[in-house]
């Protein structure tokens, strides 16, 4: 049987903090190159 390859991305997901403090979370798709970038308020 032959290899297939699933119709899955690879993707990869972290959390950054800024040298001013400020938090992101970054979510991106390897495969495509699409990326999302959250900034993580703080809870106050």
């Amino acid at each position: 049987m032959a290899n297939v390859k699933k119709d899955t991305d690879r993707v990869e997901e972290f959390d950054v903090t800024r040298d001013d403090g400020v938090d992101f979370h970054i979510w991106r798709n390897i495969d495509t190159g699409e990326q999302t970038v959250t900034r993580i308020e703080a809870d106050n």
